[in-house]
């Protein structure tokens, strides 16, 4: 098949048990004869790397004997996937091959799929190795270890210089509600940019996703703090400044957004713009307006079609050079990217911003290569808004 759709909102999401919407496509494989059948595995690749993926048999009167796959995120557009599926039928072992192509346009060229997140170890470290790590780190789970050593190890021990994933060390643990953990709650990890979360610590960890990234921006943006899968607890928007400093200034912030965010398909949404000059800029009221002065900074690059926005080039380099899958790390964009004025060592500089779902990236023309694009301090702003007061 061709012009495959690339994302499902979750029109029948009991089929898919924990998915976090949206996903790719559906695919499915039915039989309709008269013998028993067995589905055992499938397996999703996309340009020969696999795609990380659900499967699930049918159980109900019009899914009895089918087999539902779906990536876990949507679909990259103008890509071709193969998929294989295993079974049995009466006993005997079947397998089963096809490929599609999504619509759309696809990736630019430059731009290498990442992998999927590294599963989790289910060992914890060593002392030694415990006593070469920040003192926070050492103490969390092996998941969380590995998952923090994998992208911010080397800048920690100063074999690199640039911009943290997490940050240098876990700031804070937490038990916070989630009403489908076991005894309604969930340990979570913050850090400077984000924070991690172990909602079922007995689940599986060789499962990409037995460590999630919450979606601690839109979830600011929207007001509301997530308790569970599709619950939430009403909290204001908070008036934080996505860059800067902090103070002064006139930068966008987390409440400003909400006029121009997505945080439902369809809303706020916006055309494909990739290959265009980005002059957009906003404030801290939220007003959009254009400054052509800024039009040779940066290029929009890609189009995601989830949430209807285009993403920076700048962004777009960075999250295809991050240690795992961007939808996973950053998830998708709720936002266009804007020029926002923020107070940077006490000056008023043009910063380039956008909203993600897990995190905010800017980008600092005169800073040094390693540190222009940066992940904002998602995990502090967040900590500060559901708390009350700043992680130290």
């Amino acid at each position: 098949a061709t012009n495959v759709g690339t994302s499902f909102d979750g029109e029948s999401n009991y089929i898919f048990t924990g998915a976090n919407y949206p996903i790719g496509f559906p695919i499915t494989l039915k039989y309709n004869g008269a013998s028993a059948v067995v589905f055992s595995k499938a397996q999703l690749t996309a340009n020969g790397a696999a795609v990380a993926a659900f499967a699930q048999p049918g159980t109900g009167f019009i899914t009895r004997n089918t087999y539902a796959i779906a990536a876990t995120a949507p679909l990259q557009p103008g890509t071709a996937y193969t998929i294989t599926v295993s079974g049995t039928l009466d006993s005997q072992p079947f397998t089963r091959s096809w490929s599609f192509t999504t619509k759309g346009t696809p990736p630019p060229a430059t731009l290498t799929p990442a992998p999927a997140p590294t599963p989790a170890p289910t060992a914890t470290p060593t002392a030694t190795a415990a006593a070469q790590l920040p003192p926070g780190v050492a103490q969390a789970d092996a998941a969380v270890i590995a998952r923090w050593q994998g992208a911010d190890y080397d800048i920690w021990r100063g074999a690199v210089a640039r911009t943290w994933t997490w940050g240098p060390d876990v700031l804070a643990v937490k038990q916070e509600r989630f009403d489908s953990a076991p005894g309604g709650t969930r340990t979570v990890y913050y850090f400077d940019k984000s924070r991690m979360e172990i909602s079922d610590p007995q689940g599986d960890r060789a499962n990409p996703w037995f460590i999630t990234n919450g979606l601690l921006v839109r979830e600011m943006v929207a007001g509301q703090l997530q308790v569970d899968d599709n619950a939430f607890v009403p909290l204001a928007s908070p008036a934080v400044p996505l860059a800067g400093d902090g103070t002064g200034g006139n930068a966008v912030t987390y409440a400003a957004l909400g006029p121009v965010a997505s945080l439902k398909p369809g809303e706020n949404s916006v055309p494909n713009r990739a290959g265009g000059t980005i002059t957009e800029t906003i404030d801290a009221t939220g007003t959009v307006t254009k400054n052509p002065v800024l039009a040779n900074a940066a290029t929009y690059a890609y189009y995601d079609p989830a949430l209807g926005h285009n993403i920076a080039d700048v962004f777009w380099r960075w999250l295809a050079a991050q240690p795992v899958d961007w939808v996973y790390g950053t998830g998708h964009p709720l936002t266009e990217p804007y020029w926002t004025l923020a107070r940077i060592n006490g000056a008023d500089v043009w910063v380039l911003v956008q909203a993600f779902e897990r995190r905010v990236l800017t980008y600092v023309p005169g800073n040094s290569s390693g540190w222009q694009v940066e992940a904002g301090n998602v995990g502090r702003h967040y900590y500060q808004w559901r708390y009350g007061e700043a992680l130290k």
